[in-house]
C-alpha cells in the first residue's frame, strides 16, 4: 500500500489529513563533578497525524504505526480540531491542501561515540580513563 492510499484510508471523511513518520536517534553526553559520564542513547519512532476539519486543525501523535493505530490517531486529531472551533486564530480551510513536500536532512553518522569528541573538544582517552 502506498503512503497516499494509507492516508486516504485513515483520514476522517470530509477532512484534509497528513501523516508524518518520524524516527529520531540521539546520543547525549553529560558531565558531573568534572567527570564525563557514559553516553546516553535514545531512539524515538512514531507518527504525527494532522487533520484540518473546516477552519480548525488538530494534531495527534502515536507510536502505534499499524493502520488501526494511525486510524485512531486521525480520529483523535479530528476531535482536537472540533474542540477548537471558535477558539482558533487562523482559518486553516484557506490553506492549500495539495502541497508537495521535499525534505532535506542533515545527518552526522558516527561509528562510535568517540567520533563526536573532536566536535566537543574532549579527549577520547580522557573519557575512557574516567569511566573505567
Amino acid at each position: 500500500m502506498s503512503a497516499e492510499q494509507l492516508v486516504g484510508r485513515i483520514a476522517p471523511r470530509g477532512t484534509w489529513c497528513s501523516l508524518r513518520i518520524v524516527r529520531t536517534t540521539a546520543e547525549s553526553f553529560a558531565v558531573r563533578d568534572d567527570v564525563l559520564l557514559p553516553p546516553n542513547c535514545t531512539e524515538d519512532f512514531g507518527a504525527m497525524v494532522t487533520v484540518v476539519d473546516g477552519k480548525e486543525m488538530g494534531l495527534a501523535a502515536t507510536s502505534d504505526l499499524s493502520e488501526a493505530g494511525l486510524y485512531q490517531a486521525a480520529r483523535v486529531a479530528r476531535e482536537w480540531a472540533q474542540a477548537s472551533v471558535g477558539r482558533g486564530v487562523l482559518d486553516f480551510s484557506a490553506a492549500p491542501n495539495n502541497v508537495k513536500y521535499r525534505k532535506l536532512c542533515f545527518l552526522y553518522k558516527m561509528k562510535h561515540s568517540c567520533d563526536f569528541y573532536p566536535i566537543l573538544k574532549i579527549s577520547c582517552r580522557f573519557f575512557f580513563s574516567r569511566i573505567l
